[in-house]
């Protein structure tokens, strides 16, 4: 059972990562990504998710 547990609570752990991460760049906009503080790409109005693991 307390694996049950342990599992759940990693998997909520995961979804709210995933959710957090996520950004639209609305149309017409674009964002700069950068990675440790040095520009990486720039991302155009679509769906974007910055990996937040390095």
């Amino acid at each position: 059972m307390n694996t049950m547990a342990a599992l759940g609570v990693l998997i909520a752990f995961m979804v709210v990562v995933l959710w957090k991460t996520a950004v639209v760049v609305p149309q017409r906009k674009e964002y700069v990504v950068e990675r440790l503080g040095k520009y990486k790409k720039n991302t155009a109005g679509r769906f974007s998710y910055p990996h937040p693991v390095f």
